[in-house]
């Protein structure tokens, strides 16, 4: 395989996720200033939307990595004569941050779904349609 074109796979997969990424933290956003969201009533509940701030982070991060491969591509392309075993570590090095930072941000968005379904499916019908 050409060389240029396992970059630009690369490229292509890191702007793939930091799309994701932003979709995931806009969304979550949306969650927490919509007013018709329903607030669950129980601590436990509620404090699972500390998650929030983490999952936020290692998105934001993962992002961050996204954009240093696409800098380090564009490096690649505008050096005469690249080292291009420099580069490709470096690429491959990024994407894995990229990757991992955005399953951790995942994660923590998942374990506060799993806690807000537990929350949803146990509740009373009286506290979910009060929105309490």
């Amino acid at each position: 395989m050409d060389l240029q074109k396992g970059f630009e796979i690369i490229v292509s997969y890191a702007q793939s996720l930091n799309q994701w990424a932003l979709l995931i933290v806009g969304g979550s956003a949306v969650i927490i200033l919509r007013e018709s969201h329903r607030r669950p009533e129980k601590w436990w509940a509620r404090r699972c939307y500390f998650l929030f701030f983490p999952g936020w982070a290692f998105l934001l991060i993962s992002m961050y990595y996204g954009q240093r491969i696409y800098r380090t591509y564009i490096a690649y392309v505008l050096t005469k004569n690249p080292d291009v075993g420099l580069f490709l570590e470096k690429t491959n090095h990024l994407a894995s941050l990229q990757l991992d930072y955005f399953y951790y941000g995942v994660i923590c968005f998942g374990f506060w779904l799993a806690v807000y379904m537990y929350w949803w499916v146990t509740a009373k019908a009286a506290d979910i349609r009060s929105g309490k």
